[in-house]
């Protein structure tokens, strides 16, 4: 089990080699490849209250690895 310190330092790290912008609040969500098995996988998204300015982030959990990222500017 990956703690939330480490996940978004992790996200917060995939953000910064972009230059994208990292916003308050921040959302972590635990989510499976597959609806009820395959790895788990954390989606980290920023600016959770706004439509816009979100970074997502997902993160494997046993690898710790980000597998994808992506920036809404809106």
């Amino acid at each position: 089990m990956t703690s939330r310190t480490e996940l978004l330092s992790i996200a917060q790290e995939a953000a910064g080699q972009q230059g994208w912008p990292w916003l308050e609040p921040v959302s972590v969500t635990k989510l499976r490849r597959w609806i009820l098995f395959g790895p788990v996988e954390w989606q980290v998204m920023t600016n959770t209250n706004f439509r816009g300015g979100n970074i997502f982030v997902v993160i494997d959990d046993r690898t710790k690895k980000v597998l994808r990222r992506g920036y809404s500017s809106r």
